[in-house]
């Protein structure tokens, strides 16, 4: 909801989401080991709820967590929480509405 709400149409939707979500994949741990990286992007990684979503797998899948359970669960939830706040903020329905209505009837061009 956070990158969809500023974004105008359907095509730059792709494009913005794989900006966003692809950096956050590499630096979950999902694709190798977090407890290797140079301080400065571990502290990336901290900040990153991703990497806590990848954590609570791995201990679902019985391999050992980085992280407690109950700490993943907190850092998850608070991420929720700002992202919902920050795209309810950014979402203009009104502005959207007016939009589609003037699109829908503004005249075709060929």
């Amino acid at each position: 909801l956070l990158v969809a709400a500023p974004v105008r149409s359907v095509e730059n939707f792709a494009a913005v989401v794989n900006v966003v979500l692809f950096p956050l994949l590499f630096l979950s741990g999902a694709l190798y080991p977090t407890s290797t990286m140079p301080a400065w992007l571990y502290a990336a990684v901290r900040l990153n709820p991703v990497t806590y979503a990848v954590d609570l797998m791995r201990g679902a899948l019985g391999q050992p967590m980085e992280f407690s359970a109950a700490t993943s669960l907190a850092a998850l939830g608070v991420a929720i929480v700002v992202a919902f706040t920050a795209a309810a903020a950014l979402f203009d329905p009104e502005l959207r509405l007016s939009r589609a209505g003037r699109e829908a009837t503004a005249p075709k061009r060929r």
